[in-house]
């Protein structure tokens, strides 16, 4: 009853269901929140064009889960809570005759910060995504977490406590920190997006352009390297203070890079 009093709007709902389970050390257990939410079954199939669907009636007295088996650990946690954010928002009109059907752009959480618009449907995934992201990293368990020290390391580490991807957890990292500073992802040296704090300055990056750094020691020896860059080179905005950046690369060309300003 006091997650349907919650209303629609999904942080709440989700910030309800924390309040439920109590403190929560580190990942969400689903499995015995979605028992307890009368989900009777998650089911894990290879799927084609889908990456998770719910099985339910407009009533949500109960219902199931489907999950695409061919995805990644992390994703497969996200979708679950993704389709638990569309069970308990009653506000949610299903997209199917018998519930909802998610495919991976459904699932684009660079949609999370996404103003609601006309398109019903694509809201209640934005919507859908906003409770996956808060039920399985809690904005005020987290900030209270956070150490002085803004690094990557931290992120990785968070993320595996929560038992989320390294880029999920990076793009909480810069929304729910208060210094200025943005995380830039990119594949094969090219910006792909990024995602900044609220007092960082704009980036003078576009996607697709490649990143200014790359080329300059230390950063072409392709390893994890922190050194302050040009702040020209990155922002729009001048200043005297440092700009650091940090360079992980990654797998198959992808890499993570954190900007901070040295304050």
């Amino acid at each position: 009853m006091e997650i349907e009093e919650a209303g629609p709007n999904p942080v709440r709902i989700a910030r309800e269901v924390h309040r439920q389970l109590g403190e929560v050390a580190g990942a969400v257990d689903l499995k015995h929140l979605a028992n307890h939410l009368d989900i009777h079954e998650i089911k894990y199939e290879p799927l084609v064009n889908i990456e998770g669907a719910l099985v339910t009636d407009a009533s949500r007295a109960c219902g199931s889960i489907l999950v695409n088996s061919k995805s990644r650990k992390t994703r497969r946690r996200f979708t679950i809570a993704h389709e638990l954010g569309h069970y308990l928002n009653l506000s949610h009109v299903e997209s199917a005759e018998n519930g909802f059907w998610c495919n991976k752009s459904d699932l684009n959480v660079n949609k999370l910060n996404r103003l609601i618009g006309p398109d019903r449907q694509e809201n209640q995934e934005v919507e859908a995504n906003r409770f996956a992201s808060e039920l399985l990293m809690p904005s005020r368990q987290i900030k209270r977490s956070l150490s002085e020290e803004i690094c990557l390391e931290e992120v990785f580490s968070l993320a595996k406590i929560y038992g989320v991807s390294k880029e999920a957890m990076a793009r909480r990292y810069a929304e729910l920190r208060t210094e200025q500073l943005a995380i830039l992802f990119s594949k094969d040296g090219k910006l792909r997006y990024p995602v900044s704090s609220r007092n960082m300055a704009a980036l003078c990056l576009n996607e697709g352009e490649v990143l200014p750094h790359l080329d300059q020691v230390p950063f072409n020896r392709h390893t994890h390297v922190t050194a302050e860059v040009n702040r020209s080179d990155w922002l729009y905005a001048d200043g005297s203070s440092p700009l650091i950046c940090e360079h992980y690369p990654q797998r198959d060309g992808y890499a993570m890079t954190l900007l901070r300003v040295d304050e």
